[in-house]
């Protein structure tokens, strides 16, 4: 399922967060980040903010709990489920018969 999630930090966390980043990364290009939620977007910054989001596909809602305490305290998380226009109105018109 694909989940839009969001991050938000304080600005003195920065760095702490670019190295947990790069961290984070690295273990994933090496197979050890198992039971994490896969990225398919890039990760995006609202332009001037400590904020930005990134699009996951999660199996399942402890890969998205293992992702937000990755970052913990230093980053905060929220995520919404989303899914195309078209699984949208296809459910829509099959509610309707």
């Amino acid at each position: 399922m694909l989940f839009v999630a969001y991050w938000e930090m304080d600005p003195e966390h920065l760095d702490d967060n670019i190295a947990t980043y790069q961290k984070q990364m690295a273990e994933r290009k090496e197979g050890k980040l198992v039971n994490h939620p896969k990225p398919v977007s890039d990760n995006y910054v609202f332009s001037g903010e400590n904020r930005g989001f990134r699009i996951f596909d999660a199996e399942n809602l402890t890969q998205l709990e293992n992702l937000k305490f990755y970052y913990h305290p230093k980053m905060r998380w929220t995520f919404e489920p989303i899914c195309t226009a078209e699984e949208s109105i296809t459910a829509y018109l099959k509610s309707k018969k």
